[in-house]
Parts: C-alpha cells; sequence; structure tokens
C-alpha cells in the first residue's frame, strides 16, 4: 500500500522514540518516572475509579455524544470567568474536542490553509508542528529561553519609510 506524501513532513514520532530511550534505561535497572506524554503511569484515586465505575452502570452514559451539552458548554464559559477573569465567553465559543493533543492537532485544519505562516515555540509539544504540517502551512519559530523566563521574545522591526501627511 502507498501512503500519501503528506507522512513525508513528518519525522520519526517524538514519544516513541522517548519510550524507547526508557524501556532501554529500565533495562539497565534504573528507576524511571516518565512525564514525557502526560498520561499517568500510575493507579489513579479510588474517588476517580469509583465515580468512572458508577458512570460506566449507567444507561444513560452509554449514548454517543452527537453534540456537547449546554450544561457543558455553559460550565467552561462560568469556569473561564470564575477562574482567570474573563468575561463574554458564550457557549456558541466553546467546543470540545476528545483530549487536547487531538484538539490542537485538528486546529490547524480549521484555522490555516495552505502556505499561511504560524509562530511555533521552540521548544514546542509536537503536536503544534504536526497540525500546521497537516494543514500545509509554514512553521516559524521564536524562541523559549531562561534569559527571557522561557516567556515569548518578540523582535519586530517596523520599516521606516517617510509620512506624508494627507491633504
Amino acid at each position: 500500500m502507498q501512503v500519501s506524501q503528506r507522512l513525508d513532513r513528518f519525522g520519526a514520532e517524538v514519544f516513541a522514540s522517548l519510550n524507547n530511550k526508557l524501556l532501554a534505561l529500565k533495562a539497565q535497572g534504573k528507576t524511571i518516572y516518565n512525564m514525557s506524554v502526560g498520561t499517568p503511569d500510575f493507579k489513579p484515586y479510588g474517588h476517580v475509579v469509583e465515580a468512572l465505575t458508577q458512570a460506566a452502570q449507567d444507561p444513560e452514559m452509554w449514548k454517543y455524544a452527537l453534540r456537547d451539552l449546554p450544561e457543558l458548554k455553559q460550565a467552561v464559559c462560568d469556569y473561564y470567568e470564575r477562574r482567570f477573569g474573563v468575561s463574554g465567553i458564550t457557549p456558541s465559543m466553546v467546543q470540545s474536542c476528545n483530549g487536547t493533543q487531538e484538539g490542537v492537532g485538528h486546529l490547524g485544519l480549521a484555522l490555516l490553509d495552505p502556505g499561511d505562516t504560524i509562530l511555533v515555540p521552540d521548544p514546542c509539544y509536537p503536536v503544534f508542528e504536526a497540525g500546521a504540517k497537516i494543514a500545509d502551512a509554514k512553521l516559524e519559530y521564536y524562541p523559549l529561553v531562561a534569559e527571557h523566563n522561557y516567556l515569548p521574545m518578540w523582535r519586530v522591526s517596523i520599516p521606516r519609510w517617510p509620512i506624508v501627511p494627507s491633504i
């Protein structure tokens, strides 16, 4: 089977590479705390398991969600206002997704056209690049460095030209 040329835009998957290093270090008897993907590699709290168990026993939870519940969207709006002081967010501005990584990856397809340029931090989470590459956008990197507290640092050059007053 021949795969799409789109796949040529990507290198080795970073988390698979990190997992190979993890396995090699474990084979050497080293203790590893894996924080690479963000998925815990330890048992969740008992109350979380209990809540999931109870939810799975409710037949209403078996249905496939075709849309976000209005209560969920309103809860997101309320959370942003309460937690961050951001007002004016309405339920029509809220969209859920199956995980942050999938959401960020698909965001490029929703917002970018081929040839658009997107600013990406360096270093960045790999899906920031992947979403842009899938959308065939150009990536421009800006550094996140200790000397600037790992905050974006912009260097903007403004062209100088004579300003002609309007008559």
